[in-house]
C-alpha cells in the first residue's frame, strides 16, 4: 500500500515520469564520471596517458602516482601467424604517465613463476610495439615492408644477468621491424625498463623521452595519439621467439590534459546543475 502511494503519481503523470527517467539517466552519467569510465572505454580497451607534475616513477611500480592513471585491461591471445605459435598469458594491465619530458608505461600480468635466469628454460619477457607512423597502422604482427614498427623488448634473464655482473644495461632492447622475424637493433631514442616480480605478478616499467618520429623512434608527443600492441612470454612454459601471447593494436590517448581533484569537483558540480536544470525544464515543457 505504501509503495503504491509513491509509484501511482509516476504512473498517472507523464511529466513526472519523464522527469524521473531523465534524472536517472543523468545520475548514471554522474556515476560514470566519478568512476572515470566512458561508454567508449567500457566497450574497447584504451590507454589514457595521465599528465603529472612530478617525474614519472621509472623504477617503482607501487608508487601512488600510478593511481592517477586509469588502468587498461588488454586481452592477449596465442600468436598463430608464425610457427611455432603459442602463448599462454591471457591479459596485461597497463597504466601510463607523462611529466612533460618522459613517458612511462607500467605493464603488469600474472605469472606464478619467476624465470629470470638462463638455464634449462627460457626467460620471462615482455614487449611493447609502437607504430612509426600512427596515421597509417601497419600489420599488428611486427609490421610490414612498407611500414615499420618500433619494439621495446624486456627480458628478465638479461636484466638480471646485467645487474649481477655490474654490466651497463638499460633494461630493454630498442628494435625496429618490417615483418615477422625481421626485428633488428636500432639506435633511436633509447627506452629503459625496470622490473619487479611480487606475489605471482610481473610489473615492468618502460620509460622513454617524449620525442617525434625518427630512425628507430616511434613518435610519442603530447597531443598526438598513437597505438600500441603488447607481447608476453612465459619462460616456465617454454615460450620463446614466436611462442608468445599478443594483443591487437590498442589506442593510446596522449592528450596532455592534467586532471586534478579540484577539476573533478568542478565537473561534478556542473553535471549536477545540468541535471537539475534538465529536470526542471522537462517538468515545465512536458504536458500533463
Amino acid at each position: 500500500m505504501e509503495w503504491t502511494r509513491f509509484t501511482q503519481p509516476l504512473q498517472t503523470n507523464p511529466r513526472l515520469r519523464a522527469a524521473g527517467l531523465l534524472a536517472v539517466v543523468l545520475a548514471a552519467g554522474v556515476l560514470f564520471s566519478l568512476a572515470n569510465v566512458s561508454f567508449v572505454r567500457a566497450a574497447n580497451a584504451a590507454i589514457t596517458v595521465a599528465s603529472i607534475n612530478s617525474p614519472v616513477p621509472a623504477t617503482d611500480p607501487f608508487s601512488p602516482l600510478w593511481q592517477q592513471s586509469a588502468p587498461a585491461d588488454v586481452p592477449l591471445s596465442a600468436q598463430q601467424m608464425w610457427q611455432p605459435g603459442g602463448g599462454s598469458v591471457s591479459a596485461v594491465q597497463v597504466r601510463a604517465l607523462e611529466d612533460g619530458q618522459d613517458i612511462a608505461f607500467l605493464v603488469s600480468w600474472a605469472d606464478a613463476t619467476r624465470n629470470d635466469y638462463v638455464k634449462d628454460m627460457p626467460s620471462d619477457a615482455g614487449a611493447i610495439q609502437l607504430p612509426t607512423d600512427p596515421t597509417n597502422l601497419p600489420y599488428q604482427c611486427m609490421g610490414q615492408s612498407t611500414n615499420l614498427v618500433n619494439i621495446w623488448q624486456w627480458k628478465a634473464a638479461i636484466e638480471q644477468t646485467a645487474l649481477s655482473s655490474g654490466q651497463p644495461y638499460n633494461g630493454t632492447r630498442n628494435l625496429t621491424s618490417n615483418g615477422m622475424g625481421k626485428a633488428v637493433e636500432t639506435r633511436g631514442v633509447p627506452p629503459t625498463a625496470t622490473s619487479t616480480w611480487r606475489d605471482g605478478h610481473w610489473y615492468v616499467i618502460y620509460t622513454r623521452k617524449l620525442a617525434p618520429a625518427g630512425p628507430g623512434t616511434a613518435p610519442l608527443m603530447i597531443g598526438e595519439n598513437t597505438n600500441a600492441a603488447f607481447a608476453i612470454w612465459d619462460g616456465a612454459k617454454g615460450e620463446t621467439r614466436s611462442m608468445k601471447a599478443v594483443s591487437t593494436w590498442i589506442p593510446i590517448e596522449l592528450s596532455g590534459s592534467t586532471k586534478s581533484g579540484i577539476m573533478d569537483l568542478v565537473s561534478l558540480v556542473v553535471l549536477g546543475l545540468v541535471a537539475v536544470g534538465a529536470v526542471v525544464l522537462a517538468w515545465r515543457i512536458i504536458p500533463h
